[in-house]
């Protein structure tokens, strides 16, 4: 009694400060020896459990992962399967943020087996739609996206609001990685639907930030602005920096590069008093963005390369491949042209692994230009037919399509095909003027002045 008492000490404190999930540590510890002295197994592989969601709730990853470790191999021994199942989830989250994936998938996996044999749909639901989610980001997309339909099903049939938003969410990141923007943006809206009306401040956050992601890929920075503004009022932690950084590097494509440095400095700010390796890694891609619409190829390259830091070889961040991409692209204009060119070549790799298509695009894009400057124009022909056309169902960001004109335009000079350049090159400045001509007038100028787009003018 003692020791069960112990433990629900600890499960009212380890969501606290730091120095009463210090107790609830103390406390777990005396249960779990109070459990071990008097052989019962059973329950010391709960308050096992216990242990692993303190250093969890503390960031201890390594720790946190050993001693899940632990209480599994405990609950399984003594067949406290209610413990296995709760460990397996927790495992899983842990690996998530370790940056270990595919076991955080196989965890998810196996706890939801559990919980659907049981016939516990709640939990069984919310774990597969978490799995999902992981997939879709990282490495699985096709597998992911049948697991969070499936979810929705059955979060819709049994009225959890909560996990229903977030299946809608993860759908549209699906829709989105896909370049299927306006499919995107309706799955938002019906989330965002359901969120405010049962006051789910945290979903309403987190899906406004997503739908400002879309809106910002089909162009319309305007929109992305004003939807990742209304983001930071209600948003905390690393959801509110997430909207920061991607607010600056709105700002960014806007021109108005000294807001876009205000919002930098802010984030910063956040990082360096909560760390997170993810938004590390953006925000030294939108800094290098930054510094290269200030014509500061050198500082660029140096936040390039701390962008590339949360590479991972199996299943690396966006922005990581992103900002690879871009160093190898900048390395190989500055002369390093093989080492650049396979920076880039992994990173058209992992980015058909995340099944991103507008990160792949962009990636072969990078490719194809190094390929048209050292005359490889069959190599750079294959690269830039392999980026798909637009549809009435998929679509690359505005921007991006016109790079892939110009850069076909550049390649049929240099096949000597004038005609043919001269209407790729139109086509670029065409995209732009109409890019150009949805933004709001007092943003129109700075748009202009950016360095990235001066080119496209003729």
């Amino acid at each position: 009694g003692e020791a069960q008492s112990l433990l629900c000490l600890a499960d009212t404190l380890v969501v606290g400060t730091d120095e009463e999930k210090i107790q609830a540590q103390s406390y777990a510890k005396a249960a779990e020896g109070i459990f071990s002295g008097l052989g019962y197994d059973y329950n010391a592989a709960r308050a096992e459990y216990y242990l692993a969601l303190v250093a969890g709730s503390r960031g201890q990853l390594t720790e946190s992962i050993s001693l899940g470790q632990g209480a599994l191999a405990r609950a399984q021994s003594a067949g406290n399967l209610a413990v296995q199942a709760t460990v397996m989830n927790n495992l899983g989250a842990a690996y998530v943020l370790s940056g270990e994936r595919q076991k955080a998938a196989d965890f998810y996996q196996q706890a939801y087996k559990l919980y659907q044999s049981w016939h516990d749909e709640t939990r069984a639901a919310r774990i597969q739609a978490n799995r999902g989610a992981l997939l879709i980001e990282y490495g699985n997309p096709e597998e992911g996206i049948l697991d969070v339909r499936n979810a929705l099903t059955v979060t819709e049939r049994l009225g959890d609001r909560r996990y229903q938003t977030f299946c809608l969410r993860v759908i549209a990141t699906y829709c989105r990685n896909q370049g299927r923007l306006s499919e995107a943006i309706r799955e938002l809206n019906r989330g965002l639907a359901i969120a405010k009306e049962r006051n789910l401040a945290d979903n309403v956050t987190v899906m406004t930030t997503l739908l400002a992601l879309s809106q910002f890929d089909s162009g319309d920075y305007d929109s992305a602005r004003q939807s990742l503004l209304e983001a930071l009022k209600g948003g905390t932690g690393r959801r509110s920096t997430e909207a920061r950084i991607r607010l600056a590097r709105t700002y960014v494509y806007l021109g108005d590069r000294a807001a876009a440095e205000r919002e930098l400095q802010l984030a910063a700010q956040e990082l360096d008093a909560s760390p997170n390796e993810e938004l590390r890694s953006l925000i030294s891609l939108v800094r290098a963005e930054w510094e290269m619409e200030s014509q500061r190829s050198r500082e660029a390259r140096a936040h390039l390369e701390e962008g590339t830091a949360a590479w991972n070889d199996s299943l690396p961040e966006p922005s990581a491949v992103e900002a690879r991409a871009y160093l190898g692209f900048l390395l190989a204009a500055d002369g390093q042209v093989e080492h650049g060119r396979q920076l880039i070549v992994s990173s058209v790799e992992a980015a058909g692994k995340l099944g991103h298509v507008a990160l792949e695009a962009r990636c072969r894009l990078f490719l194809a230009s190094i390929e048209i400057g050292r005359g490889r124009l069959k190599e750079a022909n294959e690269l830039l037919n392999s980026i798909p056309e637009d549809n009435a169902e998929r679509t690359l960001s505005p921007e991006l399509r016109a790079e892939v004109h110009a850069s076909r335009g550049r390649l049929q000079a240099a096949r000597g095909d004038v005609d043919a350049s001269t209407w790729s090159l139109d086509a670029a400045g065409t995209t732009i003027q109409r890019l150009a001509e949805r933004l709001p007038e007092n943003y129109r100028s700075s748009f202009a002045a950016r360095e990235a787009i001066k080119r496209f003018q003729r």
